[in-house]
């Protein structure tokens, strides 16, 4: 339960945070634009950003951060609470951490992709 109200607690903090920082600044919002993750998805799905609603976009990408960071808090969290009595835990949850990371990018890449290439109406 506790794992729970702190997910949800993470995720609020982490996408209020997003949107006022963010969002809602035209300068961080230009600099979003010309940003690696963003340019990842452009060039894989073939997209064209003057056809997009780049707010939205930014939008999208900062919802699916905030779960994203939220649950590797969250996993994070629970394996530490296993492995504290092992001497290496920090190394041992860099591992956890990063072994749930790069699936999580990889499927929130598709998804975002794929969503923007049918807003698009482009074929797959």
């Amino acid at each position: 339960m506790f794992e729970a109200i702190a997910w949800i607690g993470t995720f609020i903090i982490v996408y209020i945070s997003y949107e006022i920082f963010v969002i809602r600044k035209e300068r961080a919002l230009a600099i979003m634009k010309t940003s690696k993750e963003l340019d990842i998805i452009k060039t894989k799905y073939k997209l064209d950003y003057n056809k997009l609603d780049m707010r939205k976009v930014v939008r999208m990408v900062g919802f699916s951060n905030a779960i994203m960071i939220s649950t590797l808090v969250t996993i994070v969290s629970i394996v530490r609470t296993y492995l504290d009595n092992l001497l290496l835990w920090s190394l041992s949850i860099f591992a956890v951490g990063i072994i749930f990371l790069l699936p999580m990018l990889l499927i929130r890449n598709k998804i975002i992709g794929e969503r923007l290439r049918k807003q698009q109406g482009g074929k797959k």
